[in-house]
């Protein structure tokens, strides 16, 4: 019995040992969430000449230095489209919207009206801003309520 369990120490310790002299890194363990983000667009009326049949909201990654990942596609009637692998959902028809997020890195994000005609850039605003998500590591229920939001209107 103790040769066994003198074996399974041993092999252990030549495990970690050798992943380490061998430049092995040990894997860091990324947390994940899961929520719902939901939110009411309140300006929907008015944004609708800018909205097209194949728009939709889209979460976007924003890097801790405050720059979105990936690159930005410009078609050639000008409809914009950020690349993200990232939740998104569809225009809502009223104003209420909702995007479900599984497994969710912590982080912070934008939401961007991909494909639209808008002629700013075409991220939700809180009040005068654009609505930077901020997702944490432990969150405190199943749905993060932003509330009121509008989309980019023409000048």
């Amino acid at each position: 019995m103790r040769a066994g369990l003198f074996r399974t120490c041993l092999l252990g310790f030549l495990a970690t040992t050798t992943s380490s002299f061998c430049g092995g890194q040990p894997e860091t363990l990324v947390k994940r969430v899961n929520i719902t983000i939901r939110g009411v667009i309140t300006n929907l009326a008015e944004a609708k000449p800018a909205i097209d049949k194949d728009t939709y909201l889209q979460l976007l990654s924003v890097s801790p230095g405050g720059a979105l990942r990936g690159s930005i596609t410009v078609a050639a009637d000008g409809r914009v489209t950020y690349e993200s692998d990232l939740p998104k959902t569809a225009i809502p028809a009223r104003g209420p919207f909702s995007i479900q997020c599984k497994g969710l890195t912590p982080g912070k994000y934008l939401v961007a009206a991909q494909r639209g005609s808008f002629a700013e850039q075409p991220f939700l605003r809180k009040g005068t801003s654009y609505l930077l998500i901020t997702v944490p590591e432990r969150v405190t229920g199943p749905v993060l309520d932003v509330g009121a939001v509008t989309l980019p209107l023409t000048r």
